[in-house]
């Protein structure tokens, strides 16, 4: 799997705007991509989309995808950034629909799509280990992966809760520790961790 990451902005700025939106903070981001967004080319939309569904807009983030995908049809990351975001407010078969359709015109899983399955699969009951293989997968293709910090720590909460339920205290340990390193500040891994 091909690294991504010819495909970022990596100007401090974008950066620290994928960082901000990754952990919730619309109100710092939006500043960020306000400024930058028409030099970010494809990313621009997509970031714009991805506050949007952040501040509870559920209804025209999407056409900020297809601004992005309309930009470069063969760029994965409007297919992902659909994807992940149907899945955020529930849309399972759409998300689903959204993954296919960019492997379809790709005719290969990049990081990013990986990313997206593994966001999925995270929202699925069930759905917990295979998610956290897919989003590590996706870290070890490309180790600067944007919007990873958030899903990787909800994965390794859900990967906690299992492995204390099956009555294995180390690993459920290790798994909230982790959970930690790419979430600290989630409340709920917090409490589980207490």
């Amino acid at each position: 799997m091909a690294s991504s990451s010819e495909r970022r902005d990596e100007r401090p700025e974008a950066v620290r705007a994928r960082e901000l939106i990754d952990k919730g903070r619309a109100d710092l981001a939006r500043p960020l991509v306000d400024g930058l967004a028409d030099e970010l080319g494809v990313e621009g939309p997509l970031l714009r989309a991805r506050i949007a569904v952040l501040e509870g807009d559920t209804a025209d983030w999407l056409k900020l995808v297809e601004t992005a995908r309309a930009t470069d049809p063969r760029d994965p990351r409007p297919y992902a950034t659909a994807a992940e975001l149907y899945a955020a407010i529930g849309r399972v078969d759409a998300a689903k629909d959204e993954l296919k359709r960019g492997s379809e015109v790709l005719g290969t899983v990049t990081p990013e799509l990986q990313r997206a399955q593994g966001i999925l699969a995270i929202v699925t009951p069930g759905g917990g280990r295979i998610g956290l293989e897919l989003l590590e997968t996706a870290e070890r293709a490309d180790p600067g992966l944007p919007f990873l910090g958030r899903p990787l720590g909800q994965a390794h909460l859900l990967a906690a809760k299992r492995a204390m339920a099956e009555r294995r205290g180390e690993i459920a340990l290790e798994r909230v520790e982790a959970s930690l390193k790419y979430d600290p500040d989630d409340p709920d891994t917090r409490r589980f961790y207490g």
